[in-house]
């Protein structure tokens, strides 16, 4: 039985990489603009270009679980089910969209979503701007 249920199991454990992938693709490259601030990514303070309500980034978390539950209504693993949309849009594309959209209307619109735009005139000699060279 443990067999069985081995795809199933593979399959909803891979439910949660395509929202966090589109949440990951929409900060950075969006939101962020390829820029990471080395220095802040551990600092815990509250006013830390990183910290969001409690420590959590609430919008995220909250993606991930629409992210999952979209590739379940599309596609249910377990029951080896599909939606009608399943025949033109995978559970992975539809679970990577939808959560990437929210994700990105949210931290535009909603007082949740507070990125701290960095520029080089915001740094202090000692800290270490990152760009990407693609």
């Amino acid at each position: 039985e443990l067999y069985d249920l081995g795809d199933a199991f593979l399959a909803y454990n891979g439910t949660m990489h395509a929202p966090v992938g589109g949440i990951l693709l929409v900060d950075y490259f969006f939101l962020r603009k390829q820029r990471l601030h080395l220095r802040s990514i551990y600092e815990a303070a509250p006013t830390g270009q990183y910290y969001y309500t409690g420590g959590f980034n609430l919008l995220a978390l909250s993606c991930i679980i629409i992210g999952q539950l979209t590739y379940f209504w599309v596609y249910n693993p377990f029951t080896d089910e599909a939606q009608a949309l399943f025949r033109f849009v995978p559970a992975s594309i539809a679970a990577f969209l939808l959560p990437a959209l929210i994700y990105w209307v949210g931290m535009r619109f909603s007082p949740l979503g507070r990125v701290h735009r960095v520029s080089a005139a915001d740094q202090k000699p000692a800290d270490k701007l990152v760009m990407p060279n693609i």
